[in-house]
């Protein structure tokens, strides 16, 4: 984008977005949540879908959203632990394990926290493609609001312990 287009979508109220590298607790919650009603809204919006190949898309996006969501979710509990207890977790497992020996969340979202994993998991195996997808459809039917509780949660543990305006790194 050129700096002409650029200043005529200043007009509309655009900000050129800027590369981050350090953001506060805060920030990386509201990521979470955004990715988590993306999750869902498009998740939702598929199942209602008549064309099949447009619900494709659109569950495309929600799983793209999922992923965010599960880095957002790696990146808060991996800063969480460095910071309140001096732990260094250093993969998804760990952060999972950790979070869910806390009993941190009701039943539906452990069970969202072990198909964070199994998702990361399968989404390496590309010849798992169909069997991860109909994973992914039978967890959002049964456990979506697993995604709801898990953010809350993360939310009291950050607010707790005063650390919303925390900056944290990737």
């Amino acid at each position: 984008m050129d700096e002409e287009q650029l200043e005529q979508l200043k007009a509309f109220g655009f900000v050129k977005p800027q590369n981050k590298t350090r953001y506060t607790f805060s920030e990386a919650l509201i990521t979470l949540d955004t990715a988590l009603k993306r999750c869902v809204g498009a998740y939702d919006a598929s199942i209602k879908m008549a064309d099949d190949l447009m619900a494709q898309y659109v569950l495309d996006g929600s799983l793209k959203a999922f992923e965010d969501f599960t880095e957002a979710f790696k990146d808060i509990v991996t800063m969480y632990y460095a910071i309140t207890d001096k732990k260094v977790l250093t993969s998804l497992l760990e952060c999972i394990q950790t979070f869910k020996r806390e009993n941190c969340c009701d039943e539906i979202g452990k069970q969202m926290l072990t198909f964070l994993y199994e998702r990361n998991r399968l989404v390496h195996q590309y010849y798992n493609r169909e069997f991860m997808l109909y994973q992914y459809k039978e967890t959002m039917e049964n456990y979506s609001d697993g995604l709801s509780d898990i953010c809350k949660n993360l939310y009291e543990k950050v607010k707790s312990k005063e650390l919303l305006d925390t900056e944290i790194t990737k």
